[in-house]
């Protein structure tokens, strides 16, 4: 299998993953209809269902990213880059990449895992869950 084969089935399989995406943003909006409804007409409300929302939210915007800049209609500053060479472009698009998707992740996990590490023991197991996988991204 050649590389651009490759390319080929991994971007049909990422649009048949990222397509439905119109139907995710139809459930949050009756999901956040119904914790209206639930909690101003029927005074209850729905702690699941209030989190499902925010998960929903979570996993819409980022498979709208993943679309969006698949498919280069992503927002950029449009100031400099249109009035800008091809070559100008390119350049600004490889250094956009680069610190946004390599240099920015690594700083968050690097400022982000030393704290997440200190609060709570994060690393301290019960001795009955010592034998449980990755407990620590359970806890609360």
């Amino acid at each position: 299998m050649t590389l651009l084969q490759l390319l080929t089935h991994l971007s049909t399989l990422a649009n048949a993953v990222v397509r439905p995406l119109r139907w995710l943003a139809l459930a949050m909006v009756l999901l956040t209809f119904a914790i209206v409804i639930l909690r101003y007409a029927l005074n209850t409300g729905g702690v699941l269902l209030q989190e499902s929302v925010m998960y929903l939210h979570g996993a819409f915007f980022m498979l709208a990213i993943a679309l969006g800049v698949g498919e280069n209609t992503h927002v950029r500053v449009d100031i400099f880059y249109s009035l800008s060479h091809p070559i100008s472009k390119g350049g600004s698009i490889w250094l956009a990449t680069y610190f946004f998707c390599y240099r920015l992740p690594g700083l968050w996990f690097g400022l982000a895992y030393p704290m997440s590490a200190i609060a709570g023991g994060f690393w301290k197991v019960p001795p009955k869950l010592a034998a449980y996988q990755l407990y620590f991204c359970s806890k609360h």
